[in-house]
């Protein structure tokens, strides 16, 4: 009885395992995703990297179509700056959105008691809970036998 008793509590927490390597695993691979678009995105540029401000120097003989040229060329690295803000926004609403994702479906777990987390951040894999109102993983209504069809 206690060797059958054994063998069902072992069973009983491949299921927890497998979560709890399924979050991590996940957890993992966000991680990766955005350390690797951080480190291998070519769109971002540093701020040593960036052009120096420059001081406008104006001849007193300058035309209008000079000054016009200048605007223009200011009004040229505006656009440019703005479209790189609205990028760099853009990717940071993203990378929001993902974190916003991970934390609902971390939240949903501690709801549904799969896992536990205390105030450090360490997360627990509790006792392995039913899918949609069954008594258990693999359960089926009509079955007679336990969850792993021992006859016990």
């Amino acid at each position: 009885m206690s060797t059958t008793n054994n063998t069902n509590n072992r069973k009983k927490h491949v299921p927890a395992l497998i979560i709890a390597f399924g979050m991590t695993a996940l957890v993992a691979v966000a991680m990766i995703a955005l350390g690797a678009n951080a480190l291998f995105n070519q769109n971002i540029t540093s701020a040593e990297a960036a052009p120096a401000v420059t001081e406008i120097v104006i001849p007193e003989d300058a035309s209008s179509d000079d000054l016009q040229a200048i605007i223009t060329e200011y009004q040229t690295r505006e656009a440019q700056y703005q479209a790189e803000l609205t990028q760099a926004a853009e990717q940071l609403s993203e990378a929001n959105g993902k974190v916003q994702q991970y934390e609902a479906l971390i939240t949903e777990l501690q709801t549904m008691g799969v896992i536990t987390m205390d105030a450090n951040g360490q997360v627990t894999v509790t006792q392995a809970q039913p899918a949609f109102g069954g008594e258990g993983f693999g359960h089926h209504e009509h079955e007679e036998h336990g969850i792993w069809g021992d006859d016990d």
